[in-house]
This record gives structure tokens, C-alpha cells and sequence, in this order.
């Protein structure tokens, strides 16, 4: 229902041709992935999304960070969400989400989790969480108590008409970040350096979100994923949350987008990165402060702004790529050098490895060196 409101609010402000829903109703599995449509046109979906305005919303309630990073609440649209909801700061969820979030559901867990749901208030849990974020969460009856907190605040708030008043805001700032992301090229863009596909591309901006970037990975039924960028507001501009200039909005969703064509890869071969776990203790301290708390994930992180470095030294050339580059490794991303050194020889030997999942052994290979 929120984003049928939300496509009509956005044609009436004649920004249409820029919003691209994804084919298909949002819980429905597409067929085999072999399927897919080939135009990312029928795959992407840019929209602000009312199960992460829910989450934030009880997020900032809750009075607490996420990952270390308050959430945005000096906008116009943060006050008045805090004048809508302010008065149910003692409800239920509020107190779970602060007392779960202080148990490790932080960070990337509940954003994952609420993609499995469908709209508020039903919230209704589609297809099985996975095991990690079911952990992350306390465990599956821990997240159904939850989600029946949940439920109950976004009837008792009345979310569903907050929503829907705020629908000329929504398109507004789904107009703008269409306009300077280039959803389609990064789509394209992004593919053909995997060398493997999705079932959908979806940026959900989240106004609440301060500066802040998640890449879940949702899969479906048929084999293939959902592929989400949530992605936080950098600022301001004319009284709206801004999400950056066009090159940094770009990085943000190169980086995002990537993390769910790298993750599973190390799941798939966790046996050989758990050998490389001697390469955590050296950048632990600097890791763990930016929430990347094991060796898996941390890999992950360079994996994926090494990827970042080089699509940025390729689109925009050697200058950027090595501005990026530099600051990388100022956050404590050590191994970059040895990964973008790797990537180019992926990159000079495509007719051999097809896709970066062939290619991964090698990546790991730098590491042992």
C-alpha cells in the first residue's frame, strides 16, 4: 500500500520516468534466476521504504547509536517525526530494540531483519530469517516478541498515516538521489565486474540514518537475491535530507551493492579465510572500531573497497582511484595494495575467470604471501 502511495505521489510531481519499481510484487520470487530480465531498468527500485522508517523511528526513540552513529535528528523531518512518535518513547519496542541492540542486534542485524518482513503494520515474516541475523537477534523467539512490539506500535502511532502525510518529502528526495545516482549504468557497471547477476538492486534511502551505508542481501526462493544499498543522509539541503554529490553517492552504492556479491563468498570458502585469521590481530584495534569485530567481516570490508578503488580508478580515473585509495588505508584497510594489485590481474584475465566467485582463490592467495 506505502509504496503504491509513494509511485503516485512521485508522478504527480512529475518525476516518474526516474522511480523504477522492480517487476513483480516485492515478496514475490521471480522465476529461475537464468530469467532474470536483462535491463537493470526492471530490477531496480529507488524509494524511501516504510520498514526501515519504522526501525529508525523506534531507533531514535530508543535514544541509541547505530554502529557507533547517532542517528539524524536535527532535520525538519526529524522533528516531526519526534513530535508524531515522541509521546510513545516508554512503548514496548522502543525498550527491546535499545535493550537487543545493546545484545550485538546492531549495525547491519536489524536493517537485514526487517527486509524479510512485509509493510508495517502486518510485518509479516515472509520466508525464514538467516541463522546470523536469527543470532544477532537473540534467537527466533526473541525476534517474534519483537515483531509483535512492533506490530503494535506502528497501529498505535498510527504509522501508516505519518507515512503517507510524508509521501511529497519521500519523492522529493527519491527524485533527487535519481537524478545524481545513475542506477542503471552502476547496475550494469556492477555486473559486469562480478560477473554475476541479481534479482533486484534496491536503494532505500533512510533520512534517519546519519552517514551511514548497509548492503543486505535478501535471498529469494529461486536461487537468486534481493540486493539492497540503505543508505543514510549526509546532510541538508533546502530543508530536505541530502544524500551527498553525485561521485560520493556512487562510491557509497558501488560499495554497498558489492558487499552482497562478496559476503557469501566467504562464506563458501570460510574453511580457507578462517586459515588467514593471523592477518585480524594487526588492524584489530582499528577494525573493531568501525564495528568489524572478526576477521570474516573485516575481510569482507577490504574486499569490497579494494573493488571500490579500482571501479573508481576505471570510471574515474587514476587521481580518484588513488585519493580513494588513500583513504582506505588511512582507516586502517592495510591489505588494500595487495587486493587491488590482485583485482588488476582479474581484471587483465576475464576470458579466464569469468566472474570474481571463480576468481576468489586468488584473492585469498594475496593474503598468504
Amino acid at each position: 500500500m506505502y509504496r503504491v502511495f509513494l509511485l503516485l505521489a512521485l508522478v504527480l510531481a512529475g518525476c516518474s520516468d526516474g522511480f523504477r519499481m522492480p517487476v513483480g510484487p516485492v515478496e514475490t520470487s521471480l522465476p529461475a534466476a537464468t530469467a532474470l530480465p536483462s535491463d537493470p531498468a526492471a530490477r531496480l527500485m529507488i524509494a524511501v521504504d516504510p520498514r526501515i522508517e519504522l526501525l529508525t523511528t523506534v531507533m531514535l526513540l530508543s535514544g541509541r547509536p547505530i554502529c557507533g552513529r547517532a542517528l539524524n535528528s536535527e532535520t525538519p523531518y526529524a522533528r516531526r517525526v519526534a513530535q508524531h512518535f515522541g509521546a510513545y518513547a516508554d512503548h514496548e519496542a522502543v525498550h527491546l530494540l535499545r535493550t537487543m541492540r545493546d545484545n550485538d542486534f546492531n549495525c547491519d542485524a536489524p536493517i537485514s531483519a526487517m527486509l524479510y518482513l512485509s509493510d508495517p503494520p502486518d510485518l509479516v515474516l515472509g520466508r525464514p530469517l538467516s541463522d546470523a541475523v536469527a543470532q544477532r537477534a537473540g534467537g527466533a523467539a526473541q525476534f517474534d516478541i519483537l515483531l509483535a512490539a512492533l506490530r503494535d506500535f506502528a497501529r498505535v502511532t498510527h504509522f501508516a498515516d505519518f507515512f503517507a502525510a510524508e509521501s511529497g518529502t519521500y519523492a522529493r528526495i527519491v527524485a533527487d538521489v535519481t537524478r545524481l545516482s545513475n542506477g542503471e549504468q552502476n547496475v550494469r557497471l556492477i555486473e559486469s565486474y562480478y560477473g554475476m547477476r541479481a534479482g533486484s538492486y534496491r536503494i532505500i534511502l533512510a533520512p534517519l540514518l546519519s552517514r551511514e551505508g548497509f548492503g543486505p542481501r535478501i535471498p529469494r526462493g529461486d536461487g537468486s537475491s534481493d540486493v539492497y544499498g540503505v543508505v543514510g543522509a549526509a546532510g541538508l539541503h533546502d530543508g530536505l535530507p541530502s544524500f551527498g554529490a553525485a561521485d560520493d553517492f556512487q562510491y557509497l552504492i558501488w560499495h554497498e551493492f558489492s558487499h552482497s556479491f562478496v559476503n557469501p563468498l566467504a562464506e563458501t570458502y570460510r574453511a580457507d579465510v578462517e586459515r588467514l585469521a593471523s592477518r585480524y590481530p594487526p588492524i584489530a584495534e582499528q577494525m573493531e572500531r568501525q564495528a568489524y569485530r572478526n576477521w570474516e567481516t573485516a575481510l569482507n570490508e577490504h574486499i569490497v573497497r579494494a573493488v571500490t578503488v579500482r571501479l573508481t580508478t576505471r570510471e574515474l580515473g587514476a587521481a580518484a582511484g588513488a585519493a580513494a585509495a588513500a583513504r582506505e588505508r588511512e582507516r586502517g584497510f592495510i591489505y588494500l595494495d595487495r587486493l587491488t594489485a590482485q583485482l588488476e590481474r582479474y581484471e587483465q584475465q576475464r576470458e579466464r575467470y569469468s566472474s570474481l566467485a571463480d576468481f576468489y582463490p586468488e584473492i585469498l592467495a594475496a593474503l598468504m604471501e
